[in-house]
């Protein structure tokens, strides 16, 4: 009951990387960092009172999915605990390849579509166009259907919007950021789009499905990369092609507790995005975490995109 480790098997001195004398007699929390201790801790003191606690545990490259549950004694109460860990370092690897590879297609995919789509618009207002106006009409519709062929491959990698709500969980959203910023990278440098991440080292547990909350992330970032990159090559930016990430907690007036994303695409005119399907479906996305998206800005001012999630720990 004093959070002292009297025994660890085999499974859990490789999941600690570490030696049982290293473990046994040692204080529980001092085995993880200091958010992870506190988050310990915290369903310790949960734990004693009978519960049975669910953490998701990030240390280092590794991930786990951690239980704790309470030994208890002949009168039912807790005399001590025992924690399970499952190693999901594996599958925490996939999820981010596959964030990479859908995030890069995504973009490959659209990227050309929109230039010959923009292409089509600047024929339109010449005389080829009344000579190959129905050329142009089937190239339009072939754009259309190949537009819809993406939306549809989106859907089967990544289930619909209203699913996700029955997933929900604990999850840490300054780790689904920088995931999402990773998987942008490559993008990032092919279309000179430069970023500056203003994020926390720590944030607080947000209500979240890593995956869709995470493909809402990788959407807006592609999109914004997409509109600040068109802008430049018409010649309407020079040095502000750039992207700014933040993020805060904020108690709003009703005393709930959010975490407040934004992201700020300078010199990108509100005018220009709010019509914009992809933002319709993040819009989805973000609201079946019962949280809320918004896109403001002003003319020459450019266009911040802000992202407000309930707390997990204050939604529960």
């Amino acid at each position: 009951m004093k959070n002292v480790v009297i025994y660890v098997n085999p499974a859990g001195v490789r999941a600690f990387g570490k030696n049982a004398p290293d473990i046994i007699r040692k204080d529980i929390l001092s085995l993880f960092s200091r958010k992870n201790a506190e988050m310990v801790s915290r369903a310790l003191d949960s734990a004693k009172k009978g519960g049975h606690e669910h953490l998701n545990i990030e240390e280092g490259e590794s991930f786990f999915k951690a239980t704790i549950s309470p030994i208890t004694g002949d009168d039912g109460k807790a005399i001590g605990f025992v924690m399970g860990l499952l190693d999901m370092t594996r599958e925490r690897k996939l999820e981010q390849s596959r964030m990479d590879v859908s995030a890069r297609f995504m973009n490959d995919i659209r990227e050309p579509l929109r230039t010959i789509q923009d292409s089509l618009q600047k024929i339109k207002g010449t005389k080829c166009a009344m000579v190959c106006s129905k050329l142009l009409e089937r190239v339009e519709d072939e754009i259309s259907s190949a537009d819809k062929m993406v939306d549809e491959l989106f859907s089967v990698l990544w289930p619909a919007p209203e699913k996700a709500a029955v997933k929900m969980r604990e999850c840490d959203i300054s780790r689904v950021l920088r995931m999402a910023i990773h998987s942008m990278e490559p993008i990032f440098k092919r279309t000179g789009v430069s970023v500056e991440n203003l994020l926390p080292k720590e944030l607080p547990s947000v209500v979240c499905n890593n995956e869709k909350l995470g493909q809402a992330l990788i959407n807006l970032l592609s999109f914004s990369a997409r509109k600040i990159s068109a802008r430049a090559s018409e010649g309407m930016m020079s040095k502000d092609n750039n992207l700014i990430i933040s993020g805060k907690p904020i108690r709003q007036r009703d005393g709930k507790e959010n975490v407040l994303v934004t992201i700020s695409s300078s010199g990108v005119e509100r005018s220009d995005v709010e019509e914009a399907l992809e933002l319709v479906t993040i819009k989805q996305i973000v609201e079946a975490h019962s949280g809320v998206f918004k896109v403001v800005g002003e003319e020459g001012m450019g266009t911040t995109y802000s992202i407000l999630l309930p707390v997990y720990y204050r939604y529960r």
